[in-house]
């Protein structure tokens, strides 16, 4: 995916966003947001050299953050999407890019953090099961919370005319994978 690709995309999710939508606790940041997520993320991350590798563009209920990891070694097109939690734990790389952002969505922020959780090795059972047997357990019921989850019909309606992209067949897979192939990342910010 080129920049640009990466830009329309974007446009066009800023756009859905700001007809009457509501989806779980997700919401696009307001412009006029800067200075309270400059301040949260001085204290999620820590010094403003490594805060400004994070381009946020997301925001949960719980004030959690969702952002692009603007990682030098990474071309502009490929930068990953960060998990940034509001109590410390988890954050990480759960998207290798925005394409696939959007198609992780669907199955709401639970799903997202329970796996990085299992992918860290703090969830409870993450020593207790495989990957696999987690995501049969997990996936299921981050499908079946209609009314948490109001907006996601419209929204994978959204999805698959506007953007071409279709909903994550294995969301928990794909989460695991963009994880583990940028682990580096929570590395970089303990040091």
């Amino acid at each position: 995916m080129t920049g640009s690709q990466t830009h329309r995309l974007l446009s066009a999710f800023q756009l859905f966003c700001a007809q009457d939508w509501s989806f779980a606790d997700f919401s696009l940041l307001d412009s006029d947001e800067a200075d309270e997520v400059a301040e949260a993320l001085s204290v999620l991350i820590g010094p403003p050299e490594k805060a400004a590798a994070f381009e946020v563009f997301g925001k949960t209920g719980t004030g959690s953050y969702i952002a692009f990891w603007q990682e030098p070694s990474y071309p502009s097109t490929d930068y990953p999407i960060v998990w940034l939690d509001s109590a410390g734990l988890p954050r990480g790389v759960f998207a290798n890019s925005f394409e696939e952002f959007l198609t992780l969505l669907p199955y709401g922020n639970g799903l997202i953090v329970s796996t990085l959780l299992f992918c860290i090795g703090v969830h409870p059972r993450a020593h207790l099961m495989s990957l696999e047997q987690f995501a049969k357990e997990v996936v299921p019921g981050s499908l079946g919370e209609e009314e948490q989850y109001s907006g996601r019909n419209q929204y994978i309606t959204w999805l698959t005319q506007t953007t071409a992209l279709t909903l994550a067949e294995r969301p928990v897979a794909d989460i695991a994978r963009a994880y583990h192939s940028h682990t580096k990342v929570e590395t970089w910010l303990l040091n």
